[in-house]
């Protein structure tokens, strides 16, 4: 009886090739690592194929992994968790690259491969697996003046990610503060941060007024342990009852991790 099919082996090893610069694995060397039959082996490459984790390599009878494979490995925990990190930091770097060489331009120009590695100085063997992914994700294009810059969503994608990290700096500057300046200046934060999520926000006094079409909330800023909400729904002049955000909560929604919106649903369950 053929060992059980395990995708996750054949995922790990495609992985490893495609940021080690090999790119693709030979079939039989895929077949061998999972421990399946010919037939057995067929058949889940094939269902890895439809599902556009994997395609046929350029040369020989082998595969490689598409940018859709290295997202969903890393989201299914299949990689180190150190090696996950450094790869998506990796692609951080160089979208950021892009991006400076991008704005310095104008919004006319790119870079290339030389200038791209002397900007983030970063080997070109590194730099090379994570354009061809962020190529494929449509966060980068080729040019015909033979360099790389970004699109529209890489653009939107580094503005964010630019955002996100002013967002936690300030916390950490907010966090050695006395109060009453350590609340003050985590209600002007929170404003943003809320606001970046599609709010209206106004500052009245000791609390936040956020509202939109349909909703509307009063906030209350505070530090106890680290920073906290008190979010109070405001209906025809009457607040309901307060959900409390904790400092991981706040955290999240500073990374972007969560919405303002998703975290008063769930606190409200």
């Amino acid at each position: 009886m053929s060992a059980r099919p395990d995708p996750s082996v054949i995922l790990q090893t495609l992985y490893g090739a495609f940021f080690n610069g090999d790119g693709a694995a030979q079939a039989e060397t895929l077949r061998a690592k999972a421990g399946l039959d010919k037939a057995a082996f067929e058949a889940l490459v094939r269902s890895l194929e439809a599902e556009g984790l994997i395609r046929a390599g350029m040369v020989g009878p082998g595969y490689t992994m598409t940018a859709k494979g290295v997202l969903r490995t890393e989201a299914r925990g299949l990689i180190e968790p150190e090696l996950a990190a450094q790869t998506s930091q990796l692609r951080s770097i160089i979208l950021d690259g892009l991006v400076s060489a991008y704005d310095e331009s104008g919004g006319t120009a790119g870079a290339d491969l030389e200038a791209l590695a002397g900007r983030t100085e970063l080997d070109l063997n590194a730099i090379l697996p994570s354009l061809l992914l962020l190529d494929e994700v449509d966060y980068v294009e080729f040019t015909a003046a033979g360099a790389y810059r970004p699109t529209a969503r890489g653009l939107a994608a580094v503005r964010e990610m630019r955002l996100r990290n002013e967002f936690l700096d300030e916390l950490d500057r907010i966090a050695d503060l006395r109060s009453p300046d350590r609340e003050h200046g985590l209600q002007r934060l929170l404003g943003r941060a809320i606001e970046a999520n599609g709010w209206t926000v106004e500052q009245k006094g000791l609390e936040l007024a956020a509202h939109k079409p349909g909703a509307a909330y009063v906030i209350e800023c505070g530090w106890e342990g680290g920073p906290s909400l008190s979010v109070l729904e405001e209906m025809a002049g009457q607040r309901g009852a307060a959900v409390l955000f904790g400092p991981k909560d706040v955290r999240a929604l500073l990374e972007g991790q969560a919405t303002f919106d998703k975290l008063v649903q769930e606190k409200r369950g």
